[in-house]
């Protein structure tokens, strides 16, 4: 049971590529959502499993949030290349969550081991995302999407502010 929520979240990681492919390669949207639903739900049962069943580790708090923001640079790329997804909006997905990936990074790999829990923001964001991807892929990009992508990168900013400060007063706390 204890290895449950992170079994899910490697199955949520195998997916990752699947969903281009069946985007990109295949240009079945159907699948793909089918297989973004999957992911995102897969998401949610991990972190309910194991905050209700207090099986919250470290390598969860560094495998789910970094199977996130793959899944996040996956799907936006796929529609960067297939929907003319703008790439001013491209380029800061990628900033951010390359940078959060990095920094989570650096601070479990400290000597201390610092892991920085997500947070409200990130959650929120994630989850905004998975709404706005699920109806990119089906309506395509429209001034809509586009208001929504922005809405979601917004709170994407917050919530890597808020690591950005955890990340800084982490360096306070140990010196």
């Amino acid at each position: 049971m204890k290895h449950i929520p992170n079994l899910l979240t490697v199955m949520r990681m195998i997916l990752i590529p699947f969903i281009p492919y069946t985007y990109i390669i295949q240009d079945n949207r159907v699948a793909s959502i089918i297989l973004l639903l999957i992911a995102a739900f897969s998401d949610f049962l991990d972190g309910f499993i194991a905050r209700r069943f207090n099986l919250i580790t470290d390598v969860g708090k560094v495998l789910d949030p970094l199977a996130d923001k793959l899944l996040l640079i996956a799907v936006v790329w796929s529609l960067f290349y297939t929907h003319n997804f703008p790439i001013g909006l491209l380029i800061a997905y990628l900033v951010i969550e390359v940078s959060m990936i990095l920094l989570g990074a650096l601070l479990y790999t400290r000597k201390e081991r610092v892991v920085i829990p997500a947070n409200i923001f990130g959650k929120i964001a994630t989850a905004l995302f998975f709404i706005t991807a699920v109806l990119s892929i089906w309506f395509g990009y429209t001034s809509f999407i586009f208001a929504l992508f922005i809405i979601t990168l917004s709170m994407k900013s917050i919530a890597f502010a808020s690591y950005v400060y955890h990340y800084i007063n982490s360096f306070k706390l140990r010196a």
